[in-house]
């Protein structure tokens, strides 16, 4: 069974780096080109036309959601983790004293 191929040959849609990088070539960008395009583009699919980037040069989240905007539902969820966390910690009988003992299966 043939993989789906646009009119030209390759993805038509493409939604990964290498399938980016692939489209490209083909059209004759060389591979430099090509990647930084990739990248550029993955990252619009991801964090939007107007993403920007920190001194480091990744992609700074923002809108509903990231860290500076968390939802209602993610901070319910975070406190039921934390929650679950605590119970099964409690349960397998580990405390804060306990943090810092000697644990036989790290060998020291």
């Amino acid at each position: 069974m043939a993989l789906f191929q646009g009119k030209n040959g390759g993805v038509p849609f493409p939604r990964t780096e290498s399938e980016w990088i692939e489209k490209k070539m083909s059209q004759g960008h060389s591979l430099e080109d090509a990647s930084g395009f990739a990248v550029h583009k993955i990252r619009q699919d991801v964090f939007g036309h107007d993403y920007q980037l920190d001194k480091a040069g990744n992609p700074i989240e923002t809108g509903r959601g990231s860290a500076q905007q968390q939802t209602h539902q993610h901070k319910a969820a975070l406190e039921r983790s934390a929650g679950a966390r605590a119970a099964m910690r409690s349960k397998i009988g580990y405390t804060s004293a306990v943090a810092d003992t000697f644990d036989p299966r790290a060998g020291k």
